[in-house]
């Protein structure tokens, strides 16, 4: 993994993190949505963006967590749009994720946007464009 996509996925998952931190969980953790390509054409990078969200989230969870909890990735598969669009709102609506965060895709990325007015899960821009 090249340096600088592992400064863009600490960058992220701490921003994740500190938005985690102002949620209410019930429970001893802050279940977050990843959303990346592992299967298709894209599955090579969605795999290694995966594992670095991964590395990061076990040095947080090694350090305690965030205020004491540990991050807790619930992933879905999205090769395409219309998969990104139905794990995304899975995510939220039955697995009761409040972030949904991942992928570098543009075409797969909007589906970030599309949440924020229906549901009331947080949702990462540090993949997106300024």
């Amino acid at each position: 993994m090249s340096r600088r996509l592992l400064v863009i996925l600490v960058a992220s998952l701490v921003a994740v993190s500190a938005l985690a931190a102002v949620t209410h969980g019930q429970s001893g953790e802050y279940k977050i949505g990843v959303l990346e390509p592992l299967t298709g054409p894209l599955a090579g990078e969605g795999k290694r963006h995966l594992e670095g969200y991964e590395a990061v989230r076990d040095m947080i969870n090694e350090r305690g967590g965030v205020m004491g909890k540990k991050l807790v990735f619930t992933v879905a598969d999205v090769p395409d749009p219309t998969a990104a669009a139905t794990e995304a709102n899975r995510l939220v609506t039955r697995e009761g994720v409040k972030i949904v965060t991942g992928t570098y895709s543009s075409r797969l990325r909007s589906i970030s946007a599309s949440l924020k007015p229906n549901s009331r899960a947080n949702t990462s821009s540090a993949f997106s464009n300024p």
